[in-house]
């Protein structure tokens, strides 16, 4: 009898897993938006002490509880985050005033907290 090993999936599987979902799903609505979730590392930005596998679930991740036990800080679901580029409907977007100003810059604010969010704006520019 031959051991079968199964390694755990890597960063890109999932990812590349989370996305198909989401197009299947239709919360990606342009070629844009899909190869920003692609592209977004969402493992980035989450606390480590976080498992890869959880990272890329369609679900929040909580980065943060109070002395209660409530969460207090969390990077949105995928789906979430997603909506959010539908509603907004902006061609281009820039998070940082570093980066650009004129009238074509977007400040997201609250929209934009979470650092996968912002990963998946970026990639929309």
């Amino acid at each position: 009898m031959t051991d079968v090993k199964t390694s755990a999936p890597t960063a890109e599987e999932l990812r590349a897993r989370l996305a198909d979902n989401l197009v299947a799903a239709g919360a990606t609505t342009t070629p844009t938006v899909e190869a920003a979730v692609r592209a977004t590392p969402r493992e980035a930005f989450v606390p480590d002490n976080v498992d890869l596998v959880d990272a890329y679930t369609d679900d929040v991740v909580v980065t943060k509880r109070g002395p209660n036990g409530r969460a207090t800080s969390s990077v949105s679901a995928p789906w979430l985050s997603l909506s959010t580029l539908t509603v907004l409907r902006c061609p281009r977007m820039v998070l940082s005033a570093q980066q650009r100003s004129g009238p074509d810059r977007l400040t997201l604010g609250d929209v934009a907290t979470c650092g996968d969010r912002r990963g998946c704006f970026s990639g929309t520019v």
